[in-house]
């Protein structure tokens, strides 16, 4: 999945506010409204208090000499890898969150009232609208993320839920994700202080391993890597070559491979990192047998463990919840909400609700330890803190700047934006659908920078005019 540009600010003018009977529309009257006018339906939600507002619209809110507009509709959106629809992940959870608490703290918006306004005909992208929302009140506001999402209880219509590959009869919600985030701050797992977004952009390229952190300082999640460099279509693939230095830094101590047998697991052995074989077949849910080989056999590894299946999704992220389960009583329904922001497309059909069902379980095998970790994008080696694992271009990466509309908003309908994908889905294999995205990532995904912060664009700004 490639990752998308940082957000298109749509207009910026500050000026004195106005007195709250001149605001338009009525500040006091925001809160969880929806009001009509015409044919057009309008939800416009208060977030903080007179300050910062949600409108979904069919049409932008009129020029304001006092107002702030921004839309992350065409910047910041999912990107399927056949026609699911799930949450954004962290990268672009952390750059919104960043912008927004940039913008908000800047003494020269301290009058300007901020509107985050977002297409009404694309549903997914309310949908992904408000998640960001929800992020930025639990992770700057530290609201909870009941008190986050309650402002859209009433929302209407009602999002969009998220749905895996294989049209499994399984909705996530937003308050999934937000609760599986919730959970995963708790534990120390995310903050903003130590969230690495270039390392994390990097490692989830697909020649650099695919993988991703899901249980820091403990489980990375990854994809089976290759005998041969390139495919049939001379595109870039990681081998176990490729691998090994890179694990070797991370400090990987052992391998669990959960799909059938595409590579010599001896030549990792011979670089001092363990290998488990645990098969079961693609897109099922494991047996009781082979998630307590996995407990025991993780249980034993003291340090860290990198797990794959084909695609390192389904299985993968199956058997890494039953073990966030036990040990940290994760609830199963958060937990998926937090390792799909973490690696999107993981966990799918069937192993949802064998994971529901296997939680009363898992949650009585509990021992109350837990194992201490790091926070994503750390990784920290195990040999030299100094050393930095060998992933291309996380260091030096060129800047992206954030580009400004000089003109003012004006009164039109909001581009009828058309995604190739429909409330039916194909049913696919997970090695299918990630086997389908392996070019578009190679080609399309790029490295993301550190987040160039608003001030430097402020000063262009201010020269311009």
């Amino acid at each position: 999945m490639s990752i998308a540009q940082p957000t298109m600010i749509k207009k910026i003018k500050a000026s004195p506010r106005p007195t709250a009977a001149a605001a338009t529309p009525p500040i006091q009257d925001m809160r969880a409204s929806t009001s009509s006018q015409g044919d057009e339906p309008k939800n416009i939600i208060e977030i903080i208090q007179n300050r910062f507002f949600f409108i979904s619209a069919q049409s932008p809110p009129k020029y304001d000499e006092n107002s702030f507009y921004f839309c992350t509709d065409k910047d910041l959106y999912y990107e399927p890898f056949i026609k699911e629809f799930g949450p954004l992940n962290l990268s672009q959870i952390y750059r919104y969150v960043i912008h927004v608490d940039k913008v908000l703290k800047e003494k020269q918006f301290s009058n300007s009232i901020l509107y985050h306004y977002t297409s009404y005909q694309d549903n997914t992208l309310r949908t992904n609208a408000v998640l960001l929302i929800c992020c930025y009140q639990m992770l700057v506001l530290k609201r909870t993320a009941e008190q986050s999402w309650e402002p859209f209880i009433n929302i209407s219509p009602p999002l969009q839920p998220y749905k895996d590959v294989h049209n499994y009869p399984y909705d996530m919600t937003v308050l999934d994700c937000l609760k599986g985030l919730e959970k995963a701050i708790s534990l120390g797992w995310f903050s903003l202080e130590t969230f690495n977004l270039v390392q994390y952009t990097n490692m989830y390229l697909f020649e650099n391993g695919d993988m991703n952190w899901i249980i820091p300082n403990k489980f990375l999640a990854f994809s089976n890597p290759y005998a041969t460099q390139y495919d049939k279509a001379n595109r870039r693939r990681c081998t176990v070559e490729d691998i090994i230095p890179k694990f070797q830094q991370l400090g990987i101590e052992r391998i669990v491979r959960l799909n059938s047998e595409e590579y010599d697991a001896n030549k990792f052995v011979e670089n001092g990192i363990s290998h488990t074989d645990l098969y079961f077949a693609d897109g099922s849910a494991p047996s009781d047998d082979v998630v307590l080989k996995f407990l025991k056999v993780s249980e034993e590894t003291k340090g860290k463990i990198a797990v794959h299946c084909k695609a390192g999704l389904g299985r993968t992220g199956t058997l890494i919840a039953c073990y966030a389960m036990k040990h940290f009583k994760f609830p199963a329904r958060a937990f998926i909400g937090w390792i799909r922001l973490c690696r999107p497309g993981s966990i799918h059909g069937p192993q949802n609700t064998f994971l529901n069902e296997k939680q009363p379980w898992l949650f009585r095998m509990s021992i109350g330890s837990r194992q201490r970790t790091f926070s994503i994008g750390q990784a920290r080696p195990v040999v030299s803190i100094k050393k930095q694992p060998n992933f291309p271009n996380i260091q030096n990466t060129p800047e992206l700047p954030i580009k400004f509309r000089p003109n003012p908003i004006v009164e039109q309908s909001l581009p009828d934006i058309q995604f190739p994908r429909k409330n039916q889905f194909k049913v696919v294999s997970a090695s299918q659908s990630r086997a389908s995205s392996e070019q578009k990532r190679t080609l399309k995904s790029k490295p993301i920078p550190n987040f160039v912060f608003i001030q430097q664009l402020m000063s262009e700004k201010q020269n311009q005019q």
